[in-house]
């Protein structure tokens, strides 16, 4: 599973069930190429993310490519900090770009959004995922972010009063298409 210069490739996290981890993100990315997320269930995380994604600690590997389908992913984003519902992670590595794919997600029930991309350099694309009842914004693209977003067929549901379904702090640097 190890690449040239101790990069992690073809790492697999496939058909698991997660319920109520605390002080933990219910499954965590952290840098890698040919990441494969698939068919897994987290539920209940109390304090952090349902799951994170980007550069392993703020020297590490990049995320190369990541895709993260078919999970579900239930509540998260919690009272430790800043942490969002099911998001792409904080990064300290401005020159690490992540290049992620989720497809078919259904993330229920987050504390705060739904889907929070916070990365400095980011590569997303969001295809047919389902947000259902998030605390706050279904998608929420913080400030500061620099990249682009594919954001296709996804579907946000019973969002509280006075949440919108997407948000974008960084219009002029994070450009989303679909």
């Amino acid at each position: 599973m190890s690449g040239t210069n101790g990069q992690v490739t073809g790492a697999k996290i496939l058909n698991n069930t997660a319920i109520a981890p605390w002080w933990a993100n219910g499954l965590r990315v952290a840098g890698g190429r040919g990441v494969e997320v698939r068919n897994n269930l987290v539920n209940s995380v109390s304090s952090n993310s349902a799951l994170d994604i980007g550069v392993f600690g703020d020297t590490g590997h990049p995320l190369e490519s990541a895709e993260i389908s078919g999970n579900t992913l239930i509540g998260g984003g919690g009272w430790n900090g800043v942490r969002i519902g099911s998001p792409n992670s904080a990064s300290l590595f401005p020159d690490a770009y992540t290049h992620v794919t989720l497809s078919g997600n259904v993330m229920r029930g987050a504390f705060r959004a739904g889907l929070f991309i916070d990365l400095t350099w980011v590569d997303v694309t969001l295809r047919n995922n389902t947000i259902d009842r998030p605390a706050e914004q279904g998608i929420l693209i913080g400030a500061g972010v620099i990249g682009t977003g594919r954001f296709v067929g996804n579907t946000v549901t019973n969002l509280r009063p006075g949440q919108v379904a997407q948000r974008n702090d960084s219009p002029s640097t994070f450009r989303i298409t679909d």
